[in-house]
Order: C-alpha cells, then sequence, then structure tokens
C-alpha cells in the first residue's frame, strides 16, 4: 500500500505506514454493484475507503433535528431547513470546486503514483453517494417512513466520509511538500 502522504511502498496488511506512521486506509475492489453509475473505476484496482468518520458541523445539524423529529416529536421544519443546507453544500461543491479539482488531478496522474486516481475516486464516490442521500431523503420527505429517513442519513455520512478522507489524505499530502 503506497502512503499518499510520504510516498512509501508498504506491505498490504499494515495500517500505519512504515516510514511516516500515517494512517493507511483500508482498500477495497473494484465492484460494479457498489460503484456510482458515472464513476469511472479501472479494473482491477482497489480504491481507498474510509475507516472513520469525519464529522461536519452540517451533517452533525442535521442528525440532531432528525432526532429530534423522531424522537421528541419536533416540526420537521427545523430538519428540512437542516437538510437544504446539506444539500446546498454539496449542490455548490459539486458545480464550483469539483470540476477544477478533477480536471486538476487528471493533469497531475503519473504512472507512478496512485494518489490522483485515488483522490478522483474518493471525490466522485463521495458526491455520488451523498446524492442518494438526497434521494433517500426526498422519499422521506414524501412517504414518512422513518427507516427512509435512517437510510438517507447514512447515505449522506458515507458520502461525507469518502470527501473527508480526499481532504484529509490532500492536506497530509501538501504539508509533505
Amino acid at each position: 500500500m503506497l502512503c499518499f502522504r510520504c510516498g512509501n511502498a508498504n506491505p498490504p496488511n499494515l495500517n500505519y505506514c512504515g516510514r511516516c506512521n500515517a494512517v493507511l486506509p483500508r482498500l477495497e475492489m473494484d465492484d460494479a454493484s457498489l460503484a456510482p453509475p458515472l464513476l469511472d473505476l479501472e479494473e482491477g484496482r482497489q480504491y481507498l475507503v474510509p475507516t472513520q468518520s469525519f464529522p461536519t458541523e452540517y451533517l452533525y445539524q442535521l442528525t440532531c433535528r432528525a432526532y429530534e423529529y423522531v424522537h421528541e416529536e419536533a416540526s420537521g421544519t427545523p430538519l428540512l431547513e437542516a437538510y437544504e443546507l446539506v444539500r446546498s453544500k454539496i449542490d455548490a461543491f459539486d458545480a464550483n470546486e469539483l470540476p477544477g479539482l478533477i480536471e486538476r488531478l487528471q493533469n497531475e496522474k503519473k504512472p507512478d503514483d496512485d494518489y490522483s486516481s485515488q483522490m478522483i475516486y474518493l471525490l466522485t464516490r463521495g458526491v455520488a453517494t451523498m446524492r442518494e442521500g438526497f434521494e433517500l431523503m426526498d422519499a422521506f420527505v414524501e412517504n414518512g417512513d422513518v427507516e427512509t429517513l435512517r437510510a438517507a442519513l447514512a447515505r449522506m455520512q458515507q458520502g461525507n466520509d469518502h470527501l473527508g478522507l480526499g481532504k484529509r489524505l490532500s492536506s497530509e499530502r501538501a504539508g509533505m511538500r
């Protein structure tokens, strides 16, 4: 496993880099059933998977409003407002930042460095998974099923974790330069 912080080639069974002690993210094999439809996966390549949660204030607020709605019978208005905030942040990132990041990463691809491919995967997968959560949330708004709400929150957190891992790896790499 290549360390994205220092570039050290580590054996696949390690959890931490042997040189700089950075966390080595888990890998998942490409699986068409897991991949968002627009994600261009390379056959046989392993992709990074978040092994920890990357909390954000806006998802925390959404989760709190969902808890209040389900367990405290609070109004649905704060829940919908928190959801719209999450959605607007992802829509803005997807429209304004993601295309430029993907283009830059495509231009920086090197045969001996997996960083660009992994980052493209994490960012694209993160946004696509967030959008799956949005679809579930929209279904919840239509049907009021609490299990659909829980599934929506779980998908949004998964998407957020992919984006958070990408952000952390980018910061670590920038710190090593």
